[in-house]
């Protein structure tokens, strides 16, 4: 029954965002939907139940390929945009931007942000500090955590 929705879910944001794209007259829409589409988390969760993948709730790997689906299909809507984007967001993306170079970025930022999580869910109680998961606080410290790990990382990489 979950494949069907899901279906049905496609179905319903090609149409929706069929009809704003012929109404504008442009593709992005079609690619804001399908952005919109594939970033939901509930999706992603029903979608890996429905082939027979089960993801611990406390472990890495639901981090690791949520974030990794949310960051390659943002880069990927940018590269997709790179004419329809700012100078200054367009300079940051390769002119030659290839899926496998996208996906690469993805994985090794999705991994660093994953990290980050679980160094928050083990170090914080060890300190008494209590945070939902989905504050703006935790998502802060997150992010903090991810960039110090990814500089790290091109400070040993450049030794």
């Amino acid at each position: 029954m979950r494949g069907k929705n899901i279906l049905g879910d496609a179905f319903g944001y090609m149409v929706l965002f069929g009809i704003i794209a012929l109404l504008v007259q442009s593709r992005v829409p079609l690619y804001v939907g399908a952005f919109l589409f594939f970033t939901d988390g509930e999706r992603i969760d029903a979608a890996l139940g429905t082939i027979g993948i089960r993801l611990e709730p406390d472990a890495i790997g639901p981090d690791i390929i949520k974030s990794f689906v949310s960051l390659f299909a943002w880069f990927a809507l940018l590269a997709s945009l790179r004419p329809a984007v700012p100078t200054w967001l367009a300079s940051w993306i390769p002119p030659d931007t290839s899926w496998s170079t996208i996906a690469y970025v993805a994985v090794v930022l999705a991994v660093a942000e994953a990290c980050a999580a679980l160094a928050m869910r083990t170090a914080l109680p060890w300190f008494g500090v209590r945070l939902r998961p989905d504050s703006l606080t935790a998502a802060a410290i997150k992010l903090l955590l991810a960039i110090g790990l990814l500089g790290f990382l091109v400070l040993v990489g450049s030794l």
